[in-house]
């Protein structure tokens, strides 16, 4: 019997044995403290090199960019050392160009400023009393006074000197010395002033010869184109642009020595009195004319007045047709 119990006994081992080794939990794979330590150092080294190639990028940056400031430094400095070259000189092609290219679009300005609403009924009292006192001289005055300057002589010989000051080509001299003063001494004034002597004379030197023509008068002396005085005009339109670019104080003194040109012309019985009056009287209108059509100008630039309505703002606008 006993033996028989120990036979059962030992078959139930093999079975108790399987039976635990199937219920028993895997084993999972576990780190040791120590490795764990090693991880967090390894990682922490990484940590900090690439903290170092960072800094070391930042800092070669740096380096480069005091580099180039260095070197920009000693070329400002270089550049400071050397002396700059001179500018080109330009030829007297270039300023004429630069100076008198603007001459042909002035002159329409000049002859649409004869018409212009705030100066036309000037110029049309000028010119209309001018014309009546024409149409009374010619018809009463002129004959007697010709023929008393013709038995008298009242300057003494000094009408030549207002034959030779009255001269156009004496008068373009002066708008060359005005010229020339300009570029030697730097003075835009001058060289506007140059500029609207050189517009009045041509307008009215053109005025003058076509009117000439046109008219066809005999001299008191016998010579032909009576009509309009040339000297008068054209010292009386000097006198007229000189007087509205310096003032009176200029003007006052050549619109007398311009009188007593145009005297002169009566003087040296080359003129009629009718002559004398319609010439000075046509240089002052055209000459007055071509100052105010550029009496807004600075150094060449239309000045006018700008205004925005809607930003509500306003100003002064320079501008200039090229």
């Amino acid at each position: 019997m006993l033996h028989k119990r120990w036979r059962t006994a030992l078959l139930c081992v093999p079975l108790v044995w399987a039976l635990g080794c199937t219920n028993a939990p895997e084993k999972k794979e576990s780190k040791t403290v120590a490795e764990v330590v090693e991880e967090v150092k390894q990682e922490k080294e990484a940590e900090q090199g690439r903290q170092v190639k960072q800094e070391k990028k930042v800092n070669q940056e740096k380096e480069v960019k005091q580099e180039k400031n260095i070197q920009q430094e000693k070329k400002s400095e270089n550049a400071a050392a050397t002396p700059a070259e001179p500018a080109p000189k330009k030829d007297w092609k270039q300023h004429a160009k630069e100076d008198w290219g603007d001459l042909g679009h002035n002159l329409k300005e000049d002859i649409m400023g004869l018409w212009a609403k705030e100066d036309i009924a000037h110029n049309l009292i000028v010119l209309g009393g001018a014309g009546g006192l024409v149409a009374v001289s010619v018809n009463n005055w002129d004959q007697s006074v010709a023929r008393y300057y013709d038995e008298h002589d009242a300057l003494g010989g000094w009408e030549e000197v207002g034959y030779e000051l009255g001269k156009p080509e004496v008068h373009f001299g002066v708008m060359g010395l005005f010229y020339t003063y300009a570029k030697l001494a730097d003075d835009p004034k001058s060289l506007e002033t140059s500029k609207r002597l050189a517009e009045a004379l041509i307008l009215n030197g053109v005025t003058t010869l076509i009117l000439k023509g046109a008219v066809g008068r005999t001299r008191p002396n016998g010579r032909n184109y009576s009509f309009p005085s040339g000297h008068s005009s054209s010292s009386f339109a000097t006198a007229a642009v000189l007087s509205g670019m310096y003032g009176p104080r200029v003007g006052i003194p050549l619109y007398l020595l311009s009188s007593f040109i145009a005297f002169s012309r009566l003087d040296g019985h080359d003129h009629y009195l009718s002559d004398v009056i319609f010439g000075s009287a046509l240089g002052y209108v055209i000459g007055r004319t071509v100052t105010k059509t550029h009496e807004r100008e600075v150094l060449g630039f239309e000045v006018a007045p700008w205004i925005a309505p809607e930003e509500q703002v306003g100003g002064v606008m320079f501008q200039r047709r090229f």
